[in-house]
């Protein structure tokens, strides 16, 4: 997604793949495991919500196979229509801070 961001926030390839790197040394990433994906599908189904709301779905579900206790996202509106009762809560911050990459 780092390089489909309108300019001037948009990444190239190389520093798409920089801010990954940084994000994997601070962050505690984690495989998904199959059932987070049925789970994420049947949300979805329930929901009648098909096309790249799966993508939403599987953060979600992820997280909350992880135990967040937080969400961070700019597009809350999305996440908010998946949640259940063990999500964490879903946070959206006032505005999108400056980008440095």
């Amino acid at each position: 997604m780092l390089t489909r961001l309108p300019k001037p926030a948009r990444a190239s390839p190389e520093q798409a793949l920089q801010v990954v790197r940084r994000v994997r040394s601070v962050y505690d990433v984690r495989p998904v495991d199959p059932a987070v994906y049925d789970e994420a599908m049947q949300r979805c189904t329930d929901r009648l919500l098909s096309s790249g709301v799966l993508f939403d779905a599987l953060h979600l579900v992820a997280a909350e196979h992880a135990g967040a206790d937080a969400l961070v996202t700019f597009n809350g509106s999305d996440f908010l229509r998946l949640t259940a009762p063990s999500s964490p809560r879903i946070v959206i911050p006032p505005d999108p801070p400056e980008v440095t990459l």
